[in-house]
């Protein structure tokens, strides 16, 4: 239990540093640097005109309106997302480096009851941005080393939601993130069973 409740304490720490603590701090950046700076292009690009396109079935406009009934085959005139990562490129690397080691739920579950409502939130928040962006990508895992693949994502969400329901409930911004995966997961699935047609 030793190592479960060292990776727990290692991501209590790394959700609560600030991102200004971490700028004298020396991480190796190559689990991040590939994504994050297209985060940083997108955010950065947003003043020049906005390209239309769809990505994996994904449809800003649908997402919106809590509706996935789109004809794959249309050309349909929506502005790609707006994705921003809620937290920066060092705390990023520090979290994924934990997210990736091997973990048994049954385990870890209690350990991870110890986090506070803010850092719930602030994980849930990367933990949505990197399933975002992992499915935007056509191979559904981001490139770099020491990357979680979409798999982890949505285990450690799972874990997430599990050990803190009662704080998932009272909280409305958590309500409303939730809500958005929801209808970003119902668009995925729609376009997945589309393909099984």
């Amino acid at each position: 239990t030793l190592f479960r409740s060292v990776t727990c304490a290692c991501l209590k720490a790394f959700l609560s540093i600030s991102d200004d603590s971490l700028k004298m701090v020396t991480v190796d950046l190559d689990s991040v640097l590939s994504y994050m700076d297209m985060a940083s292009d997108m955010a950065s690009d947003e003043k020049v005109e906005k390209t239309e396109s769809v990505q994996n079935g994904f449809s800003p406009t649908l997402f919106e309106e809590d509706s996935c009934d789109v004809q794959l085959t249309e050309t349909p005139s929506v502005s790609e997302p707006n994705v921003v990562p809620p937290v920066g490129i060092k705390k990023a690397a520090l979290i994924n480096a934990v997210l990736v080691k091997p973990y048994s739920d049954i385990f870890l579950l209690p350990h991870l009851k110890a986090l506070s409502a803010p850092q719930v939130v602030l994980f849930l928040q990367y933990l949505q941005y990197l399933y975002v962006t992992c499915s935007e990508n056509v191979h559904t895992s981001l490139p770099g080393a020491n990357v979680p693949n979409i798999n982890q994502i949505m285990d450690w969400m799972s874990l997430l939601l599990d050990a803190h329901f009662t704080v998932v409930v009272m909280l409305p911004e958590v309500r409303e993130l939730l809500a958005n995966l929801h209808r970003y997961v119902r668009c995925q699935v729609k376009l997945y069973s589309e393909f099984n047609r």
